[in-house]
């Protein structure tokens, strides 16, 4: 039976995992171990801060100290996994590069406190799902009297969602392989080389949405990583061209992994080449052309790698 085609995720969400229940003691109580003591804190300033964490203030450049912006971050009032998990995710975007606001952590923090007084249960910010963060946040203020401007709101949005995304991977306890996003700046367990190019750019797996291909995919690529066989351009290669393959078995609705008996395999395989033969580019400079026979030989030979790669390791992937 025909499928009807499936639209593809594009988010960096990954929708496997829900915020609702991840929230961990333990692993909150990890977050804080893997703190430095002088990090065990809910005051920072100019002073007690890290002079990494000053570093890469945006108020600490130039430009804005000579407007007189303060870096203060005042984590008070807030219950103590919480500010463990704001911390732990200053400081892990200070080691991962990237710029810190404290006014915006300013404006997060308080838009916190004002939904706690109504919602002294939210422990975490892995409580609630983003979009119900979101919404009370938002009625915090309307009960207030104090609306949120589009632009403000946004940036609070933000800010929790950068968050949010961090800590995603710290909870998961799951393997690192089973989830849909595959994110090596933000989960430390993916096993990269030392000088990887590629190291900032992501892998999704959601528009892979034949369960028993995302599935397989995802575990053949991750033991190839691990192995040191291939190289994580080399996955996003292998990764990208298996959307061909998801988008025929649509069309002519496929959904067992068996997918043609001995002697109809020939025709079968003809008929993904000739299918391949016909289509266009979807996106990039060449869109609208015809995929040329690099790209259509990269669809074939990831389909096969991925094959003879789950009949030499079937054992091993029936427990996966």
């Amino acid at each position: 039976m025909k499928r009807t085609p499936v639209t593809r995720r594009t988010s960096q969400a990954d929708s496997r995992l829900l915020l609702s229940g991840m929230y961990d003691e333990q692993v909150n109580a990890e977050l804080r171990d893997e703190l430095q003591p002088e990090l065990r804190r809910d005051y920072f300033d100019r002073k007690s801060m890290p002079k990494e964490w000053l570093a890469a203030m945006m108020e600490d450049l130039p430009r804005y100290r000579t407007s007189g912006k303060g870096v203060a971050i005042s984590l008070r009032g807030l219950p103590d996994p919480m500010v463990t998990e704001l911390v732990w995710c200053l400081q892990r975007q200070v080691e991962i590069g990237l710029r810190i606001s404290s006014n915006s952590m300013g404006k997060l923090t308080n838009a916190l406190r004002l939904v706690l007084r109504d919602r002294p249960d939210l422990m975490s910010l892995l409580s609630v799902e983003r979009d119900e963060w979101v919404a009370l946040i938002n009625r915090a203020h309307i009960r207030e009297e104090r609306s949120l401007p589009p632009t403000q709101a946004k940036g609070i949005s933000d800010s929790l969602g950068r968050c949010i995304n961090i800590l995603l991977y710290a909870y998961h306890r799951g393997d690192w392989w089973r989830l849909n996003v595959w994110n090596p700046t933000l989960d430390a367990r993916i096993p990269l080389r030392e000088h990887e190019p590629q190291r900032s750019e992501n892998i999704y797996f959601s528009h892979l949405t034949t369960p028993w291909l995302r599935e397989a995919a995802k575990w053949w690529l991750s033991r190839q990583l691990e192995r040191e066989k291939y190289t994580w351009s080399t996955l996003r290669s292998r990764q990208s061209v298996l959307t061909h393959f998801q988008r025929y078995i649509d069309e002519i609705g496929c959904d067992d992994p068996r997918l043609a008996d001995e002697e109809e395999l020939g025709d079968w395989s003809e008929g993904f080449r000739i299918w391949l033969r016909d289509r266009v580019v979807s996106w990039g400079p060449q869109k609208g052309k015809a995929l040329g026979a690099a790209q259509r030989r990269a669809a074939m030979t990831a389909l096969e790698q991925l094959y003879r790669f789950m009949y030499d390791e079937h054992s091993a992937a029936r427990r996966a």
